[in-house]
């Protein structure tokens, strides 16, 4: 009987051995997960203090730490929302008001939709904390507010109106000249709509830049109860306690309610500050036009030239959908007589008369193309015409002298446009025989918006004859008012499509000579690299300078002061990602060569040799933040092989392609490049990149950004013809080409 107990005593000790070495084992474990959570409650403690004291970049960048190591912990979340929110307060517009589109955290082409779906997101997180953490219940009144603001239709625009103001008087840092010597165009801020201006400040909720926001129509909202507590004192609250009326759109919808003339008119900038600067405010959506679906096979549309006009015709033969693409066949002119004959053979653009079918090509996506032409087709479809029709806008040339442009081309580009409406198409025997146009001019402070002419020493209309078709430069998609959609806008007023119009035709000048550029110094033949001196640099600029594995010019810093005849000390600048794509890219320890980027902690002394160039940039008023894109007329080094999902051993293996700046950084838009390609023979020399006469031309979207990898000093050398290399070529600063180019 002894001897079979054993087994059952030796079976019975076996799980008592086990669980007690289980009860150690967790033990041991919650004792070190008890220690990393009450260090991690300490963390929070410090990052509590830190928003007391108003840093708010430092208590974000705490919590994300934290947020890595302890994903679960739901109030980290909460706090890096309300720090976004309270740092946005800080980024302030020159004139010092809040951008609600930065405390809101969405762009301003955001829909209402994204607008509300934002503020309920913010709302929730932030209404969690208000009671522990300190400045969550501000956060929360500035989301509050930014909503009342871009809920409603005309307390939008108006603030649309006054944000885009204020923009276009903020002058440069590192400028050589004041904001006063300056174009009232030179500001990207200026040149394009209401959403140019730096990004909502993006981090929690990632915004995804990838999304068009659609051109949906503004509903009425019925704010809750809070947003109306908070807005006691704000204009929201006097134009709620006032009688409302409905202001309809074209399709006769409800898009937004006001309060009664006088309330409205309290908001509006007074006439003449508003005849002083500009509203850049757009109304009507123009890409929606141009959007994917909208494309169909057999359509002809208008495409940009190397001018950046729509002057070029293509017909569609096919569609693929993924990626989007289409297969066209470029359209040639049919000249009729022996003048129209000698235009078509000095290259002059032609967009009235016959067409035939000319080489055929397959384009990436649609950016190149502006707007659907409406033509006549002859019974075989293989011959096309194209005329203005009533009621378009087209540009035709001031100075028309055809004569003189078939003998001299480029005496065309000093020529001047003139919008004008087609009034009457008059037809004889079939045939159009003549046309009646009339004059439209900009109204007062509005940068897209035009009227007919109505000064009685000009004459309203004239007329076009058939002969003169040449004469039209390109037409001009608008959109025509009713006179309720927006104050100051009367019906009959039309808003222009911006990329319709270039920047030297808003400023009613010539075309721009593309094959001369402003020079600062004339280069040595070998390198463009500078022997800086203390007398070129003062405190306070923004300069790119050489670093990274590659000693590219990609790190920006800001100039303390010149510590000797040899060295600099600086503070370092830190990319502020905004975009999904942008916090990958940054979290990847990847250096972004443009974009918003904030003062950072680290202050160094640099040798002069080390500055590339000055960069001219855009500051938030405490000059913590600052915005840097490439500029009309820069050359900058784009990665040919780029994708937002780069690792670093991605970046390693980058191949770049050199490109120049045709137009201003645009939130909505991005920006237009151009391709250039080395001269054959030169290292150092590039040149215009041309496919079947045409120039290669690219618009890169606010999401690919990140594709610049730096900027590229670049000069044009007076006199180089005589060594056999053109004459509108850029040479380019060696140091800073890319070991590999794609071009």
């Amino acid at each position: 009987m002894h001897h079979k107990k054993q087994p059952l005593e030796v079976e019975l000790s076996c799980p008592c051995l086990f669980t007690r070495t289980q009860d150690l084992y967790h033990f041991y474990l919650w004792q070190e997960i008890d220690g990393k959570m009450l260090q991690a409650m300490k963390t929070i403690d410090v990052v509590k203090r830190m928003i007391s004291d108003h840093d708010y970049v430092g208590a974000r960048s705490k919590l994300l730490e934290l947020q890595r190591q302890f994903p679960s912990l739901h109030s980290v979340p909460q706090m890096i929302s309300a720090c976004d929110v309270l740092c946005a307060a800080e980024l302030t517009l020159p004139d010092g008001e809040n951008d609600w589109y930065w405390i809101l955290q969405v762009g301003p082409a955001a829909s209402l939709s994204q607008v509300i779906a934002q503020y309920d997101t913010l709302i929730a997180l932030l209404e969690g904390i208000k009671g522990d953490v300190p400045g969550a219940m501000a956060a929360l009144e500035l989301v509050r507010d930014a909503f009342a603001v871009l809920s409603n239709r005309t307390r939008r625009l108006v603030f649309d109106s006054k944000r885009m103001t204020s923009w276009g008087v903020c002058e440069p840092v590192g400028s050589p000249t004041s904001s006063v010597e300056k174009e009232p165009d030179s500001s990207p801020l200026c040149q394009s709509a209401v959403s140019n201006s730096s990004d909502p400040h993006k981090v929690s909720g990632r915004l995804d830049s990838s999304e068009n926001a659609d051109d949906e129509a503004f509903h009425i909202v019925q704010l809750d109860k809070e947003v109306r507590s908070s807005s006691a004192n704000s204009t929201s609250s006097i134009l709620k306690s006032l009688p409302k009326k409905e202001v309809c759109n074209s399709d006769n919808a409800v898009v937004g309610t006001l309060g009664d003339d006088l309330a409205l008119e309290n908001l509006l900038p007074a006439p003449r500050s508003i005849q002083s600067q500009r509203i850049d405010g757009h109304f009507h959506d123009f890409n929606g036009t141009r959007e994917p679906h909208v494309f169909v096979v057999d359509q002809i549309w208008a495409a940009y030239d190397e001018e950046y006009l729509p002057r070029r015709y293509a017909r569609i033969n096919d569609i693929s959908r993924s990626p989007f693409g289409l297969d066209v066949t470029w359209l040639q002119p049919v000249p009729s007589n022996p003048h129209e004959g000698k235009w078509c053979e000095a290259g002059l653009p032609v967009v009235c008369g016959s067409f035939k079918h000319g080489a055929e090509e397959s384009l990436v996506g649609h950016t190149l193309l502006s707007h659907l032409v409406s033509y006549t087709a002859s019974p075989m479809c293989d011959q096309f015409e194209v005329y203005p029709k009533e009621h378009e806008i087209w540009a035709i040339y001031k100075d028309w002298n055809p004569f003189e442009w078939c003998d001299n081309p480029d005496s065309r580009k000093a020529c001047t446009l003139q919008t004008i409406q087609i009034m009457e198409v008059c037809h004889e025997q079939e045939d159009v025989s003549h046309m009646i146009v009339a004059y439209l001019v900009k109204v007062d402070g509005f940068q897209n918006i035009y009227r007919r002419e109505t000064d009685k020493d000009e004459e309203g209309c004239f007329k076009v004859p058939s002969r003169c078709m040449y004469r039209f430069s390109h037409r001009i998609p608008a959109y025509a008012f009713k006179g309720e959609e927006i104050s100051g806008v009367a019906h009959g007023m039309f808003e222009l499509d911006p990329l319709a119009i270039n920047a030297s035709y808003r400023k009613s000048s010539s075309y721009p000579n593309y094959q001369s550029h402003p020079l600062s110094l004339v280069p040595t033949p070998n390198s463009l690299k500078l022997e800086w001196s203390a007398e070129d640099f003062a405190s306070g600029q923004v300069w790119a300078v050489y670093d990274g594995p590659d000693h590219m010019p990609r790190q920006y810093v800001v100039v303390k002061n010149v510590v000797s005849g040899i060295e600099v000390s600086v503070t370092l600048l830190e990319p502020h990602p905004i975009f999904d794509e942008e916090i990958s890219w940054v979290e990847e320890k990847l250096p972004p060569g443009c974009g918003t980027f904030r003062i950072g902690s680290t202050i160094t002394t640099l040798h002069m040799g080390k500055f590339s160039h000055l960069v001219d940039c855009e500051q938030s008023n405490k000059k913590s933040y600052y915005r840097i894109y490439p500029r009309k007329g820069e050359v900058w080094a784009m990665y040919a092989n780029w994708s937002s999902r780069w690792k670093q051993p991605d970046f390693l293996r980058y191949h770049c392609r050199i490109v120049e700046i045709m137009s201003d950084f645009s939130e909505e838009f991005g920006l237009l490049t151009a391709s250039l390609q080395e001269v054959p023979g030169y290292k150092t020399f590039f040149q215009r990149q041309l496919s079947n006469g045409f120039m290669l031309n690219r618009v890169v979207p606010r999401r690919e950004m990140l594709s610049f990898a730096h900027r590229v000093e670049a000069f044009v050398v007076p006199g180089i013809e005589k060594y056999g290399i053109p004459g509108c070529s850029w040479h380019l600063e060696p140091d800073a080409l890319p070991p590999l180019l794609a071009n």
